[in-house]
């Protein structure tokens, strides 16, 4: 099971500019204007990153506060896309 942790927000023009997405992924996103990053941490402690393409919906659920994230309930296919690690770990 996946716990939220913290939250980004990148256009999705500088996440591919930047290779932290590609073309393919911004795809299966629906070629979003911004994406939402959400950092979780799996029940072992893996650290886990899910994309989505519907950030707005991001931008709501963090907007209500701390307590908002800590019991998150993410709608089915809100995150089509997970990386393993959070941000700061990809480019090791």
């Amino acid at each position: 099971m996946l716990h939220a942790r913290e939250y980004a927000f990148l256009s999705a023009k500088d996440a591919l500019a930047s290779g932290i997405v590609s073309d393919p992924v911004l795809e299966v996103l629906g070629r979003p204007e911004e994406i939402g990053f959400l950092l979780c941490v799996e029940d072992d402690g893996r650290k886990v990153t899910a994309l989505t393409g519907n950030a707005d919906w991001l931008h709501m659920s963090v907007d209500a506060g701390p307590e908002a994230i800590a019991g998150l309930e993410i709608p089915e296919g809100m995150f089509p896309v997970a990386r393993d690690g959070w941000p700061d770990d990809w480019g090791e």
